[in-house]
């Protein structure tokens, strides 16, 4: 799995303003603040098309230690339950929706999976060999 990448800090966010407001280019600042190319244009960006250097408060509705429990009981009580069924019942539990990769979520954090154990045939070659 891909690296998650690092948010850059305000107090360097406002360095790469500082530096631009001064003059400098783009190269000067990424050498000076350790940051990529790309990465320092995109604040610059952001402050000439938003007027802000911060970023916006994350979107959705949070889930909750008490939600994750629910999804948890209810696999323990039946583990055949689809995850489409078990979206449904969150959702009629807590009257918001609830995404189905939500709910998939939270089972492959806390390693439920919905993989089932080969099974074994139920004849060996012994038994064929007696039974001919």
């Amino acid at each position: 799995m891909a690296e998650k990448r690092k948010e850059t800090d305000i107090g360097t966010r406002q360095l790469i303003l500082k530096l631009h407001l001064k003059g400098n280019s783009l190269s000067e600042i990424d050498g000076i603040v350790g940051r990529t190319h790309s990465t320092v244009q995109k604040i610059i960006d952001k402050y000439r098309f938003e007027g802000t250097i911060h970023n916006k408060a994350e979107r959705g509705r949070k889930k909750t230690q008490q939600d994750e429990r629910v999804i948890l009981r209810k696999i323990k009580e039946d583990s055949k339950t689809s995850v489409p069924q078990l979206t449904s019942e969150m959702a009629t539990r807590i009257q918001k929706p609830v995404s189905t990769e939500t709910v998939r979520r939270v089972l492959r954090k806390n390693d439920v999976n919905g993989r089932v154990a080969r099974k074994k045939p139920l004849i060996s070659k012994r038994r064929k060999r007696l039974d001919s």
